[in-house]
């Protein structure tokens, strides 16, 4: 490594620790989200936001939220989609449909014949034909066909998989709302903390402002005020830029190899041959009915980001076994950064194991 490129990573572990010890001494560590390690449990983080969605929650803000809302999604995806801010409408969850799916949440504005579902992913898989129940819903709704629309929210703002848009055409499938966590979602907080309403409400705008924190966190985001000091730092030379290139350039590979010998070392030692692998997963059957499609596995998987692996228990609803589609039960989640290390990753390997081992018996 030149002395450049370890000076900068050096002067970069010095902003963090710098940022880190402010946090300790203000009480910035102090978050309910990630004390209660609910922070990336989609069914708490879509409960808080439909309570703000909702002008009938109970931060009795009215329908403050939910306007600021429909204002950041029109400012970011443009007036294509024709959205109608709602001066009164209301909001569901779970709102059951045919088959009995359940819409996270769902916006009704009776008053413009706008029917608006979001469906909320943090870590899970889409279920089969999902998205395409939901929209035929959407369109049924106030009769709106051609003007339906569906947010889908994911931690970078990507589409459904095929699975869930099933045969929905191409033209109904450009009326679904890519939105995200990371810039939409936190955009739209930052705006209802700054509201007059928020302000002169210390409770609300303290659970709004950790609430921030939680999302940046698993979308693997710095706080404001470290990222700019570290911005800083980067543009203060031309060789600072140049090196923080190559660095940004060799981090995903290394992402990538720790995934490979985590995979790799847990092959070499669990005693069942896996059902699917590829680069970024790891499957295990752990049984299947005779006559059935279904079968039930236990699966090791990394996040799009690769900034974490977890380990669950997946569902399949494919005949080939090829895609497992349905999340039954989150193990963990950990930061890659955690198998540095030759002790830190051996117990990681041995968790893993041990987990797999435990559900295949």
């Amino acid at each position: 490594m030149t002395e450049a490129v370890q000076k900068l990573l050096n002067n970069v572990g010095k902003i963090s620790d710098k940022h880190e010890t402010m946090a300790k001494a203000t009480g910035g560590n102090f978050n309910i989200f990630e004390i209660t390690e609910i922070s990336r449990a989609e069914v708490y983080m879509c409960k808080i936001l439909y309570e703000l969605l909702n002008p009938e929650g109970r931060h009795y803000q009215g329908n403050v939220y939910l306007k600021l809302f429909f204002e950041t999604i029109k400012k970011n995806h443009g007036d294509k989609f024709n959205l109608k801010t709602p001066d009164n409408a209301k909001v569901l969850k779970e709102e059951c449909i045919e088959g009995l799916k359940r819409i996270d949440i769902t916006i009704d504005d009776i008053e413009n014949r706008q029917y608006l579902p979001i469906e909320v992913k943090i870590d899970a898989q889409d279920q089969k034909n999902q998205c395409r129940d939901y929209f035929n819903k959407t369109k049924r709704s106030y009769e709106q066909k051609e003007n339906a629309r569906l947010c889908y929210l994911t931690k970078e703002g990507h589409l459904p998989t095929e699975e869930s848009l099933g045969d929905l055409p191409e033209s109904e499938k450009e009326q679904i709302i890519a939105i995200s966590w990371k810039k939409d979602i936190l955009e739209w907080i930052s705006s209802c903390i700054a509201h007059p309403n928020t302000v002169a409400k210390a409770p609300i705008r303290e659970i709004l402002i950790q609430y921030k924190k939680a999302v940046q966190k698993f979308t693997n985001q710095l706080k404001e005020d470290e990222q700019m000091d570290i911005e800083r730092l980067i543009i203060e030379s031309q060789n600072n830029f140049k090196n923080a290139e190559k660095i940004a350039k060799c981090l995903e590979v290394t992402k990538k190899n720790l995934w490979n010998e985590l995979c790799k070392a847990i092959k070499a030692e669990i005693n069942f041959t896996p059902t699917l692998s590829d680069d970024w997963h790891l499957y295990y059957e752990l049984s299947k009915a005779k006559n059935q499609d279904k079968c039930t596995a236990v699966g090791i998987w990394i996040a799009k980001q690769m900034d974490f692996y977890s380990l669950g228990i997946v569902e399949n609803n494919e005949e080939n076994n090829q895609k497992f589609t349905e999340v039954k039960g989150l193990y963990e989640n950990i930061p890659i950064f955690e198998l540095i290390g030759e002790e830190n990753f051996d117990k990681r390997v041995q968790d893993c194991i041990e987990r797999i081992n435990k559900e295949l018996e």
